[in-house]
Parts: C-alpha cells; structure tokens; sequence
C-alpha cells in the first residue's frame, strides 16, 4: 500500500533533532528520526527489498499512515554502496515522498556546535557529556568544510535529479516553529495542533559563543592551506558525489569515511 510521508535531508547541527521532535509531538506527521542507522538494521544494508521498506515504514509511521524519515549523506552512501540502490529513487517510487532539505545559515555557528559535540560526546541534551571540549581552530575548521561538503551533496544531487523539494532554515523554524510545523504538515495532507514546547532543549551557550569570537579572530592569522591539505578534505569526497550520481561504484566507504569530509562523528 502506498504511504505519504517526508524525508528530512540535513547535516549535523541544523536543529534537526529538536525539528523531529515536534513533528513527532504532532502524533499526525510520522515519527521521525534517523531511522537509516545500522543499529535499526544491525544486519546492514545488502538486502534492500520489499521487508526492508516494512521495517522501515513500521519503524517511522504513525496510526495515520504519515512516515518521517530524517537523512544524512552517509545513510544515502552507505545504502547504495551496501545494497547497491538510491535509497530516495526507490522510496519515491514505492511511495508519495515529500522531500525537505533542512540547513543552517550560520555555518559558523553550525561549525562550533559540530566541534563541541564532537569533542564532548554529547549530541543531545539528554545524552551525558564524556569528555570536556577543549577549542581547537583545526575542529571546527574541518566541521565547517564537513557541513559545506554536506551541503553541496544534497543541492548538488536534487538538482541533478530535478526533484523537487522544500527549503526550511534552522534560524527560520526559531522565529516560526507552528508556521513551518503547519506547511510541512500541509504536504501531507495532515492537521496540526499549535506545538507549545519541545522535550528538546538548545544546548548553545556562552561557551558556543566563546568558541565562535576566538574562530573568527583566529581565521584571519592561521595557514589554512597547510590544515587543509594535510587532511585532505574536499577532494575525494566530492569525486565521491560524482560517482554516486552517475551511479559509479562509491568504494572504501569505510577508509574515506572515516577522515573525510562527511565524517559526522
């Protein structure tokens, strides 16, 4: 049976999970979350059939038939490396998907939360800090090349594929939650009632803005280029978008993965 529901492309730091939160407080719109992580699919991805689909609609549908799926570039590669198939073709063509593209204009910002949460293990306000974060120009230069290259992938494969989407910024859900609650809700044919609060709370604070003073100093003194080329960033993960769209094998997922630029952990 066809289902309608939306996919949440994003990357680390966009306010994503406290979005899923109050689409899943609307109990009408799906649950969202990331259900693409293997630990939802402990046996990986080499079998992407028809029992694949079922899990994954039994996992993220509420009552109403509504499914949310929220997804990075890394759940896209691994699929297809994996189980050899582009997971949104196949889920667009099984079913009525409606695609969101979810970013952050302060990059910067987007940056140092990503370092932040690198480096204390603490990814939501519910989870324990591990570690003390301790500033690092590199961090949060390679988080913003990570976040840059994150974005270019999902503008770059939407247009390639002219599909269609909705573009909602982070800063833009903070001025109007219920508004962009109500149009995403609109693409599924579903009502919503006003979202007072959410169980996810902002973890940005004075260290945030601490971190975010020192970079903007530091960015004018420091040898970029020498960062840069000794992490080799930018070029085989982009060689690697290409691939992926004209459907050339991605391979050594987990060599490059690791150090390059969608490294999310």
């Amino acid at each position: 049976m066809t289902r309608t529901g939306s996919l949440i492309l994003t990357s680390p730091r966009t306010g994503s999970t406290w979005l899923a939160s109050m689409i899943n407080q609307t109990g009408q719109m799906g649950i969202c979350d990331e259900w693409l992580e293997k630990a939802h699919f402990p046996s990986g991805f080499g079998s992407i059939d028809d029992s694949f689909y079922e899990q994954l609609l039994n996992l993220s549908s509420t009552p109403n038939g509504r499914f949310s799926v929220k997804v990075f570039p890394w759940h896209l590669y691994r699929i297809s490396s994996e189980g050899g198939v582009d997971f949104i073709q196949q889920m667009s063509q099984r079913h009525n998907v409606k695609l969101v593209l979810l970013e952050r204009k302060d990059k910067i910002a987007q940056a140092v939360s990503h370092a932040k949460a690198r480096k204390s293990g603490m990814w939501t306000a519910k989870q324990q800090q591990k570690y003390d974060p301790a500033y690092s120009f590199e961090r949060i230069f390679r988080s913003y090349l990570n976040i840059q290259n994150q974005d270019l992938f999902w503008k770059t494969y939407l247009n390639f594929k002219n599909i269609e989407y909705k573009h909602i910024f982070y800063e833009d859900i903070l001025k109007d939650k219920n508004g962009i609650l109500s149009d995403l809700a609109q693409q599924l044919n579903v009502s919503t009632h006003k979202v007072t609060s959410s169980k996810i709370h902002k973890q940005s604070n004075s260290l945030n803005d601490e971190w975010t003073e020192r970079f903007l100093t530091d960015i004018k003194n420091k040898d970029l280029l020498s960062i840069q080329s000794s992490r080799k960033l930018p070029s085989r993960s982009l060689k690697s978008i290409w691939k992926f769209l004209i459907k050339r094998p991605v391979s050594g997922w987990t060599s490059w993965h690791a150090s390059d630029a969608f490294d999310h952990m």
